[in-house]
């Protein structure tokens, strides 16, 4: 028994490496079974062509008697037979190959092996709010983690929900939904199979065919050329008849058919552009077709699963059937480009008929597509956030609240980007209003990874994803971030002036939030370097006042000790930082950092020991 991709099913049991070592070896032995009937049916194919090739040469040497021809039918269908037969193990060994990449792949994921793992290609506007911050969008991002989205719809799903905060309710349906598919882990490693199959990592394909359907009817100002091919059809074939039948010369058969050819040359070149930007849309609807079709067979219990099925079934009808129609139109018009083509074409006027077979399909189906889309890309994103789920089973699912003091709460928090055998997690307090995390620390303690794996879960939090964290609530809140700042030597623009630039933003952000809007969750590291300390401690303090008085939440890192001094800014800071460790190894010396968060402010620094250590200055005890 297979399945609706053609991969046989498996028990699921295990933890998730086990899974995917279980099935990645399964469905390699299935590809190399595939590769030996492939191989064997080969040599048949080549034998029965020699066997027809061979009673045809003995026939025409004498060697066989008249009659004995016709034994020259049973190699000569045996050959189409075995090219039939051939295609589908082809297409099977395909789909065990392409669902053992799937598994290598997600083994590979779980391990941050980011050099192995494909990187779908995702952009982010250069002006994001944290995209770029918090690594989002490139290599060993966010959408690299979640690269089992293949989908055009389903890319630009998942990059909107990693941009964009959804709304409390919306973020509870989806966590709803993930909890579910978890369970569902074939159905998961099929609907990516399905993808991948299908789909090649751009969104052109997929736009043309979407131009198409909101396009208007090609064929309707043009009802004369509908009813030409309708009289011209009926003509040749009455005139063919007509002249197998003696009636009439073969010249005469052959008028219409020589008129058709003259018509279509007028109006081909429009009509084979429409069918090139349909087919060229195809390969990715068929995809949605396997997607779909695998989605509204499933049995779920989650609502916002449950209504989405809805979405692709009637009461006679069903997605998937109504792409099948659609594929099968589609494959119609490229006959176009076999020999059969130009004949079909000066009989019958092929092309204009495929054209208006597509159109009817459109007319009907149009305002159904773009939502089936909708349904296909959104079940292939949840579906990679319960893959997510079920590979790191030590994340959770965060606890969304509606909390108006606006306090984020994380227990053993981590960074999703960063292998487990190598992650440190830490308990971190985000607010409530009317505070702020002050992180201090030596460099290269880990203090700009704190804010970013804060960064990252939020991230996850606000599309409805789990997060890398033992327990994690907070409530709904805009992001915004302000680390990897540079300068310009395009525009002339001074490192300090792009920081301005950008903290701007983030208080803007805070003044414009309502109070029936997700409040501002600032994280800002060393921000406004690139001037003198003095000026810079003062412009610091004024933005963290500014930021308070907003009642925006937040955490801030620097060096500089001294930035709570006043009075009013350290009665509300909550202090953490990070330390190092400092040793002899092999007589030299050597730093150690166990990047555990601390209560308190830093009670060491390391810059100068770091220059000691790289060769830069003697050693000195003013440190």
């Amino acid at each position: 028994m297979t399945s609706e991709s053609g991969i046989p099913p498996q028990s699921s049991a295990g933890n998730a490496q086990e899974w995917h070592a279980r099935r990645s070896n399964s469905l390699d032995a299935s590809a190399k079974r595939e590769m030996t009937r492939s191989a064997w049916l080969t040599n048949l194919r080549v034998g029965l062509f020699l066997g027809f090739v061979g009673i045809l040469a003995l026939a025409e040497a004498g060697s066989v008697p008249p009659r004995g021809v016709w034994f020259a039918a049973f190699p000569f269908f045996g050959f189409f037979v075995a090219i039939v037969v051939h295609q589908r193990i082809r297409d099977r060994r395909i789909r065990f190959e392409t669902g053992r990449t799937t598994h290598r792949e997600a083994l590979r994921r779980i391990e941050r092996d980011w050099d192995n793992v494909e990187l779908i290609p995702y952009t982010a506007p250069d002006d994001h709010a944290y995209a770029h911050d918090l690594d989002v969008v490139g290599p060993a991002s966010l959408t690299h983690l979640l690269s089992t989205v293949r989908t055009p719809a389903g890319r630009a799903t998942l990059q909107s929900w990693l941009l964009q905060e959804a709304d409390r309710e919306t973020i509870r349906q989806r966590q709803t939904s993930v909890t579910d598919l978890v369970a569902h882990r074939v159905l998961r490693e099929e609907i990516e199979v399905a993808a991948r199959l299908y789909v090649r990592p751009t969104a052109r394909s997929l736009s043309n065919l979407r131009r198409w359907l909101a396009e208007p009817s090609w064929l309707a100002p043009r009802t004369w050329l509908l009813w030409y091919s309708i009289v011209s059809t009926g003509v040749t074939f009455f005139l063919m008849a007509a002249h197998l039948s003696g009636m009439i010369p073969y010249a005469l058969w052959l008028a219409p058919v020589i008129l058709n050819f003259i018509v279509s040359r007028s109006i081909m070149t429009e009509v084979h552009s429409i069918f090139e930007r349909v087919s060229s849309g195809e390969g990715s609807f068929v995809a949605y077709e396997s997607i779909l079709r695998l989605f509204s067979d499933a049995r779920f219990t989650a609502p916002r699963l449950i209504e989405l099925q809805s979405q692709v079934r009637g009461e006679n009808w069903s997605a998937p059937d109504v792409i099948a129609q659609f594929r099968r139109s589609t494959s119609l018009s490229e006959i176009r480009r076999s020999f059969v083509g130009p004949v079909l074409q000066g009989v019958m006027m092929w092309d204009v008929w495929v054209l208006r077979s597509l159109e009817r399909w459109r007319n009907k189906w149009h305002t159904y597509a773009n939502t089936w889309f909708d349904v296909a890309a959104e079940a292939e994103v949840l579906s990679t956030f319960g893959s997510l789920r079920d590979d790191n089973p030590s994340w959770c699912l965060p606890d969304i609240t509606d909390d108006v003091a606006g306090k984020l709460v994380a227990k053993r928090l981590g960074h999703p980007l960063l292998p487990s055998n190598s992650r440190v997690s830490n308990d971190v307090t985000v607010g409530p209003k009317g505070t702020f995390v002050f992180v201090t620390g030596s460099n290269m303690s880990g203090k700009s990874t704190l804010l970013r794996a804060v960064g990252c879960n939020v991230v996850l939090a606000n599309a409805g994803a789990p997060v890398c964290c033992e327990e994690f609530t907070l409530p709904v809140v805009q992001l915004q971030t302000n680390m990897r700042v540079s300068d310009s030597l395009a525009t002339g623009e001074s490192y300090y002036l792009a920081a301005l630039r950008r903290l701007k933003l983030v208080i803007d952000a805070a003044r414009s939030a309502r109070v029936d809007e997700p409040q501002v969750l600032y994280l800002l590291d060393e921000i406004l370097q690139g001037t003198n300390s003095a000026e810079r401690k003062i412009a610091v303090q004024g933005v963290m006042r500014e930021l308070l008085r907003l009642h925006a939440i937040g955490a801030i890192t620097s060096h500089d000790l001294s930035l709570i001094d006043e009075s009013d800014l350290e009665s509300v800071a909550h202090s953490v930082h990070f330390t190092e460790t400092v040793g002899q190894q092999g007589g030299e010396t050597v730093m150690t950092f166990d990047y555990t968060l601390r209560s308190g402010i830093a009670p060491t620094r390391n810059a100068l020991r770091l220059m000691e250590i790289i060769g830069l200055r003697s050693k000195t005890d003013d440190y």
